[in-house]
């Protein structure tokens, strides 16, 4: 089992370009100054709330920077 920072130092290490979280405590718990994986945060994992949102988090994946961090309120009406 790999803590945060860990995850991320691998993740970036092994080629990764974005990771794909529920944990909304990442960017707090974590330095992520120098990163060039992006973090894509969603509000919850639950999978009937996800569900309708898949073709949204797709378009955002396309978009996210290097380094960026973005958070997505799947509460939000926007599909």
């Amino acid at each position: 089992m790999l803590t945060n920072g860990t995850l991320l130092t691998e993740a970036e290490s092994a080629g990764f370009e974005l990771l794909l979280t529920c944990d909304q405590n990442v960017p707090y718990q974590q330095n992520l100054t120098g990163k060039k994986i992006a973090l894509l945060i969603l509000s919850t994992n639950q999978w009937p709330k996800v569900r309708p949102h898949c073709a949204r988090i797709a378009r955002i994946v396309d978009l996210v920077q290097s380094g960026e961090v973005v958070r997505v309120d799947l509460a939000a009406d926007e599909i």
